[in-house]
């Protein structure tokens, strides 16, 4: 199974200790999922305080529904949880209540063992939003691999996220590896040249993933572009496009494609002929599955075929 829910289909009379036994030395499932059975309670906190003590992650990802009711006792647990990765769907009951004050709490604090979190918010609010992200900004904060994905957001709410909570936690923050944004659905486009410049600054950030709105087009590659003049001076950071929605990936190719054309133009700031002619060549071979790619080296690297 990818998911995990024998707790809420299965008859267990031992509250879970059958189950925590062998999760703990036979366990090949990989993702755990919360589950909403009044039955189950005891059970499910079984699994909980296991996962917490043990010292090894025996789940890669523990992902909590927007519909599973938790409780403080729960969220603590789930916060320090040792896995991998935290997946959390945000719905307004659990804004409302506070249910994400251990997670917030954990990352302030750097007791959330787990090196990767993913929030999806599907209400928004600014008080949790603006202490999401100033316990980002602590210095014992450990995380690896942030991806925050907010909907229902005006360009307010967008405006406030992206320019200002975003690249604040970015300037303080020197824990965070990779960063995913998504903010839907008055998002202002692609990343702003704030975010990309506080990216450039942090000490250890080299991976940034956007999604931007499936009806904007990438603009017309241009020598002159912000971006394309920020990616040109910062090779060591990586963009990459989500693509986690299938029916949006031909608008994700075109936004990558961009991101490629981009990045290809180091190549004519290579002095070096016979180095510029030797990275052509593996660059070609690397995106011969692409032809507007293979197209744009071609037409952009014209003078080496010349000579």
């Amino acid at each position: 199974m990818d998911i995990l829910h024998c707790a809420g289909y299965c008859s267990i009379s031992d509250e879970g200790l059958a189950l925590v036994d062998y999760l703990e030395h036979d366990n090949g499932t990989r993702t755990l999922s919360t589950f909403e059975s009044l039955s189950c309670e005891a059970a499910w906190m079984k699994i909980l305080e296991f996962i917490q003590r043990s010292t090894y992650p025996v789940f890669n990802e523990l992902v909590h529904e927007n519909y599973d009711e938790m409780n403080l006792e729960k969220w603590t647990f789930f916060a320090r949880a040792n896995v991998n990765s935290i997946k959390s769907y945000v719905s307004r009951r659990s804004v409302e209540e506070g249910q994400l004050d251990a997670i917030v709490e954990s990352l302030r604090n750097g007791t959330m063992r787990a090196h990767k979190l993913d929030l999806r918010f599907s209400w928004p609010d600014e008080s949790t939003f603006r202490d999401l992200f100033d316990a980002l900004s602590s210095t014992e904060c450990r995380l690896k691999d942030l991806r925050f994905h907010a909907t229902n957001t005006d360009s307010r709410m967008a405006a406030l996220i992206n320019d200002k909570y975003i690249i604040n936690m970015l300037h303080a923050n020197i824990s965070l590896e990779t960063l995913g944004i998504k903010c839907e659905d008055d998002s202002p486009g692609f990343l702003s040249m704030g975010i990309l410049n506080a990216a450039a600054e942090h000490p250890c950030l080299r991976k940034l993933i956007f999604r931007p709105p499936a009806e904007l087009d990438p603009p017309p590659v241009r020598q002159s572009d912000p971006f394309n003049i920020w990616y040109r001076n910062n090779p060591s950071l990586c963009i990459l496009i989500d693509t986690s929605r299938s029916y949006w990936n031909n608008g994700a190719e075109n936004w990558q494609d961009y991101v490629h054309f981009c990045r290809f133009g180091l190549l004519q700031q290579v002095s070096n002929e016979r180095i510029r002619s030797h990275l052509l060549v593996a660059a070609l071979a690397n995106h011969s599955s692409s032809p507007k790619r293979i197209h744009y080296l071609l037409s952009e690297n014209q003078d080496v075929f010349a000579k």
